[in-house]
């Protein structure tokens, strides 16, 4: 586990969102540097050699969701992933709303915009 002095920026800014997001730490999401445990289901945001990763935790599997070399990418893909967990529990900005069908061969650009208007306060 990491100390406070040595939580990188991003990841710290990262989990901050989240937990303003109405999301629970260890619960509904896990940030490296940051989360010391989750529970059995929740949605993980790590950081590889070749950048950052999102996966998708369930009891003992873990699968990635989205991987990318850029920090933003990455962080938007975590943050509307663990968004529609926490609505399943109805927490946090999409509470109640179905999840989106057919957004499947959006693009990067075109989901991104969709989770800033989904998530706008």
């Amino acid at each position: 586990m990491s100390t406070p002095g040595n939580v990188p920026p991003q990841a710290a800014a990262l989990h901050a969102e989240a937990v303003r997001l109405g999301l629970q730490d260890g619960v509904d999401f896990g940030v490296a540097f940051l989360t010391p445990q989750v529970g059995s289901e929740a949605v993980l945001f790590t950081g590889t050699r070749e950048g950052f990763v999102v996966l998708y935790q369930d009891c003992d599997d873990v699968r990635p969701l989205f991987g990318s070399a850029g920090f933003d990418e990455a962080a938007r893909a975590f943050l509307d992933e663990a968004c529609w967990l926490a609505a399943s529990r109805d927490r946090g900005p999409y509470a109640g709303r179905p999840r989106p069908t057919g957004t499947e061969t959006w693009s990067l650009d075109q989901l991104a915009d969709a989770f800033a208007r989904r998530t706008r306060r």
